[in-house]
């Protein structure tokens, strides 16, 4: 659905960050989807990483887990990535998807919705910033 100026809808990718069991980035996904949604301007999808296979390793041929992923992030124009804190810094299957789409990725914006620990999720958010191929120069 267009907008009211008929320009199409910014397509946005929601990350979610955590694989852990009993994660709280559910529901803080599940929150911020559901207020990017109200706006017409933007098509929001939500990618949960615990969804994808991905190896243990970075493997030698790229695996069909790995192409579904960068699908997604190839079609996606802009992205949200929702992050747990995690020793003051970011889990590592989101650093694990970041190299993997890293072409994807490149020249389209990114926004952060953190959380957890005394910082709220602030030490996360300065370790992606520095991490993600759309946050570099």
């Amino acid at each position: 659905m267009d907008d009211l100026n008929g320009t199409p809808p910014l397509r946005v990718a929601v990350i979610m960050g955590s694989t852990r069991e009993g994660r709280v980035c559910d529901a803080v996904t599940g929150w911020f989807a559901e207020v990017a949604r109200r706006r017409r301007e933007l098509d929001v999808s939500v990618l949960d990483l615990a969804g994808y296979d991905f190896p243990a390793r970075y493997p030698r041929r790229v695996t069909d887990a790995m192409c579904a992923f960068t699908a997604q992030i190839g079609r996606a124009e802009a992205f949200v990535i929702v992050c747990p804190e995690y020793n003051r810094s970011f889990p590592a299957p989101l650093k694990q998807a970041i190299d993997y789409g890293y072409d994807e990725w490149q020249a389209k914006p990114v926004g952060f919705v953190a959380y957890g620990g005394r910082s709220r999720g602030v030490y996360a958010v300065e370790q992606l910033r520095a991490s993600s191929p759309s946050c570099t120069r």
